[in-house]
């Protein structure tokens, strides 16, 4: 997709102007107001909110704990850090962009209930930057607020989502944008120092910063802040021209026939098509009421779209067995032609077959793998570590390169940005994030999505026939000659290490003993992978058949931790390979809990 046709097709820019709220939470103390202090902090303080904000940093975006509510999980992410974060993020951008006079920062929130207090003390740190100006977007998502950098109604300098994902109630988080992409975990390393700079600049010491209650800086920004309707005006149009023309391309590629039926250029191309969609009550119940809706498709049935921060009904996961399962039974009690579950801010997405069929994991990499193959002949397709032996048969029987990188969307997406997308159009991992190069290689699940809704509308107009039984199932056709594992198994293993201590070494030390054990199992025809991004993967033959399962060990990045997958073709294969470690890993004396494996 180039540039142009991403951007949105509508007339000018609706900006209305609304009075910050500085929605406390909880109500702050009307203690003695602040600002930029002539006395810093001294070094001492200085180096404590330097820490606390470090301790922000999660990968390429910052994550907190922003409500009080919960046992040992004190408010992190105060009304004063979020000012500190947006501050800096201003500057930031501001200083890469010196021949503007002004630049536009939007910012966009989940429902979360913590997510007003924090957007509120957001702008106002933005509007207090010399040179940067806050506009707030309101309910959003994260795509979206990518977006607001490339719409030209638009044109945000800089972006950022106030979201954590699927985390519980109490978090919240950002993900920051300029019209490059997605911040980097360089990027959010430098934001965060230059935030504990803000805060020094203010006189915050930790006790005043990191305090939920300790009222915001005074500035002599006006309280006034401009609004855009992001998804509503200019991203659900977006959407809409996203599936038209996925619908019109599929049915050329499907046809060989460059003439669209009428259907796909009307107003209307999903009509006649049942789609229910999932939001969890987080930010993508728009999906169905201002995208599939105005595109004709029935959206009854769809569930939990209303927005609610307490997220009543089950947490906006595609990972989380129990939304799956709510995809699932919606899509079947309304016969729907294909169902969507979402994520809390729609980065990621699973969709669900007609015929009931959960397409997430390595089910929704391999669809999106057919669609992708289909346009760009012989790309590499790049996932994350753990993805199944049936997956990489699929992807080549389909004549693609499936090349297994690192756990972590962002090195997925990374490493395939450095690739180029003449070598690598799509880049997903099993949790459902996933990005295409040409759709400026953005963390955009709800993208695949849409790119599923056109798959489903080309082949119904390309068979209007065959669309009407009960047997028409074209997102269980794309993957039906994806062979899946008969048993597939996750165990993490605590690294044996005293309190505090480095377990880095000695988990590297437990990988290489793991090593040694696949190589002694060379007999039994065991084979390390070639590639290995990511610990020690190793080929584990199960028959004369041609079954075959593997194994993964790898250390958590964070965590004092080693992750161990396996997967077999055969029912009781993965014990088979448990009892072989678990025996010879004793052996070696690893320093690794190895309790939760079968003895």
């Amino acid at each position: 997709m180039s540039t142009d046709s991403a951007r949105a097709r509508s007339g000018s820019t609706k900006i209305s102007r609304r009075t910050a709220r500085h929605t406390p939470y909880p109500a702050r103390r009307r203690n003695s107001a602040r600002s930029p202090s002539s006395a810093p902090a001294s070094a001492m303080d200085t180096a404590a909110v330097q820490e606390r904000f470090a301790r922000l940093q999660n990968g390429s975006d910052v994550r907190g704990v922003a409500l009080p509510g919960i046992p040992d999980e004190p408010v992190t992410l105060t009304p004063n850090a979020a000012f500190c974060l947006a501050r800096a993020f201003a500057e930031s951008v501001r200083d890469k962009q010196s021949d503007k006079k002004e630049v536009l920062i939007a910012v966009g929130r989940d429902p979360r209930l913590s997510g007003p207090a924090v957007v509120d003390a957001a702008l106002r740190g933005i509007n207090s930057t010399a040179g940067a100006k806050a506009v707030d977007a309101g309910l959003a998502t994260t795509p979206a607020m990518y977006m607001a950098t490339q719409f030209e109604d638009v044109q945000a300098d800089g972006a950022f989502m106030v979201t954590a994902s699927h985390l519980p109630w109490n978090r919240n988080g950002m993900k920051f944008f300029t019209n490059a992409g997605g911040a980097s975990k360089q990027d959010i390393k430098a934001l965060v120092t230059r935030a504990s700079e803000v805060a020094n600049e203010y006189g915050m010491d930790e006790s005043t910063c990191f305090d939920a209650d300790t009222p915001l800086p005074e500035t002599s920004a006006s309280a006034a802040v401009d609004s855009v309707p992001l998804v509503k005006e200019y991203y659900a149009k977006h959407c809409q021209e996203v599936v038209r023309n996925a619908a019109m391309n599929r049915y050329e590629a499907l046809t060989g026939s460059a003439k669209v039926p009428a259907i796909l250029s009307s107003s209307k191309p999903l009509e006649n098509l049942r789609i229910v969609v999932d939001a969890g009550n987080g930010c993508g119940g728009f999906l169905a009421s201002e995208v599939l809706a105005p595109l004709g498709a029935d959206v009854n049935g769809s569930a939990y779209l209303d927005p609610d921060g307490n997220f009543p009904n089950h947490i906006p996961n595609p990972e989380d067995e129990t939304a799956m399962a709510s995809a699932v039974a919606i899509t079947k009690a309304a016969s729907a032609h294909m169902g969507i579950c979402l994520d809390t801010d729609c980065d990621r997405s699973a969709v669900v077959a007609r015929s009931g069929a959960a397409l997430n994991r390595n089910r929704l990499i391999a669809a999106m793998s057919a669609l992708v193959l289909s346009a760009h002949p012989g790309t590499a397709v790049m996932t994350d570590s753990v993805t199944s032996n049936g997956l990489r048969d699929f992807i080549e029987s389909l004549g693609g390169r499936h090349v297994r990188y690192k756990r972590g969307y962002k090195n997925v997406i990374d490493k395939g940005v450095e690739l180029g997308s003449g070598a690598c159009q799509l880049m997903m991992e099993t949790s459902g994030h996933g990005a295409l190069a040409e759709n400026f290689y953005l963390d955009d699940g709800l993208f695949m999505a849409l790119l599923l809704v056109g798959e489903v509308a080309a082949r119904a107009a390309a068979n209007p026939d065959a669309a009407n039984s009960a047997d028409f199932d074209p997102l269980g056709e794309l993957v039906a000659n994806l062979r899946e594992p008969v048993e597939s198994v996750e165990y993490r293993l605590g690294i044996q290490v005293e309190p505090g201590s480095d377990f880095r070494p000695v988990g590297e030390a437990a990988l290489e003993s793991f090593k040694e054990v696949c190589a002694d199992m060379a007999s039994s025809g065991w084979v390390l992978e070639d590639e290995n991004y990511e610990g020690y993967r190793v080929r584990i033959p199960e028959g004369d058949d041609g079954e075959e399962g593997w194994a993964l060990l790898r250390m958590s990045l964070h965590d004092p931790l080693c992750v161990l997958n396996v997967e077999s073709d055969k029912v009781g294969g993965h014990e088979t390979t448990l009892q072989i470690l678990k025996s010879a890993l004793l052996e070696k004396q690893v320093a690794l809990d190895l309790s939760a494996l079968s003895s």
